[in-house]
């Protein structure tokens, strides 16, 4: 593919030109599958990754006399032809601006499909320029961070210790002003000897959508023993509501990954312990707790695939909390 390169992304046809993009759009694929075997990345019910990379790097297929001028700007303005000699060297440099256009344009899947994800991207984007705080690609996220380098010397937390970090602080009162907290998250980290003063967006992303749905069904204290008992009961109902919706996607999921009866099982039981500590208003079990307690295991391939799950299901009870909400008061 060099050749392009060397010809400033001009094509000499349009078979080249289609070569280079189908290319491109494998590369896309590629990494998504990547970013969703690691637990980086969950796609709308709709979409598989190949779906997802055409949307995603679709922008960068402007063309102006056969000529990709995305790919054009990007190298030229970025290297000055001695740092690519090979084909090698050209198809490094080509995915790091693959993952980077994939990573910066996540968002996006979810603007239609799935509100909630899409509107934590778009506040914690604003509240990381409010903040005046700097971003960085490290290949399979996008991280943020106060300071101009990130210290990787020291841990970055998965999300689970983003939660135990919040919890242990009380962030989760201020979820609902993201800007405000992602500055005291971020606060807290740096006064870490364990972690380093930085997250991963995929992690706040997720951890974000948690919170949100522990406190939507939160109960309000001040309430009277009637409207306590009355939120109990609209709680109760909306969960079931989410729970029944939930079974058909955790349904295709398991049958779409050919996952056991024993992993289907499991899960059920998962999703009606973490129904039950909802309504008792116990405080929220880690994934791996869960795990441990129903697989009887810590294997991380099944972690994963049942954090996955655990965050499509916070997701939809945050989804639907803010959709009954103003029916609820």
């Amino acid at each position: 593919m060099i050749f392009l390169f060397t010809n400033s992304f001009k094509a000499n046809n349009k078979k080249e030109l289609n070569e280079f993009i189908l290319k491109v759009l494998e590369l896309g694929e590629l990494y998504i599958k990547f970013l969703i075997s690691k637990n980086k990345l969950y796609l709308p019910g709709h979409l598989d990754p190949k779906d997802a990379a055409i949307d995603l790097l679709a922008e960068l297929f402007v063309t102006e006399d056969d000529c990709l001028l995305k790919f054009r700007d990007f190298f030229q303005n970025n290297f000055s032809g001695t740092e690519i000699n090979n084909e090698t060297d050209f198809e490094r440099y080509l995915r790091g601006f693959i993952y980077t256009v994939i990573q910066n344009n996540l968002q996006n899947i979810y603007r239609d499909n799935d509100p909630v994800t899409f509107n934590i991207y778009r506040n914690i984007k604003q509240a990381v320029i409010d903040l005046d705080y700097h971003t960085s690609m490290h290949f399979s996220d996008k991280y943020i961070h106060a300071e101009i380098e990130i210290d990787f010397h020291k841990e970055i937390s998965d999300r689970e210790g983003l939660l135990n970090i919040v919890y242990s602080n009380n962030l989760h009162k201020n979820i609902s002003n993201i800007k405000y907290f992602v500055n005291s998250l971020l606060e807290c980290l740096k006064k870490s000897e364990k972690y380093a003063a930085a997250v991963r967006m995929s992690d706040l992303v997720s951890a974000i959508k948690s919170l949100f749905a522990y406190n939507y069904a939160g109960i309000d204290n001040n309430s009277t023993d009637k409207d306590s008992l009355l939120d109990k009961l609209n709680l109760k109902f909306i969960l079931d509501d989410v729970k029944y919706s939930f079974t058909e996607k955790l349904n295709r999921y398991i049958s779409k990954n050919e996952l056991s009866k024993n992993f289907k099982e499991c899960m059920y039981n998962i999703i009606d312990e973490i129904i039950f500590d909802l309504n008792e208003g116990n405080s929220r079990k880690s994934v791996m707790e869960l795990v441990k307690k129903h697989y009887k295991t810590d294997d991380k391939k099944i972690f994963y695939k049942v954090q996955y799950c655990v965050e499509l299901f916070e997701g939809e009870i945050a989804r639907q909390f803010r959709k009954e909400s103003p029916l609820i008061g």
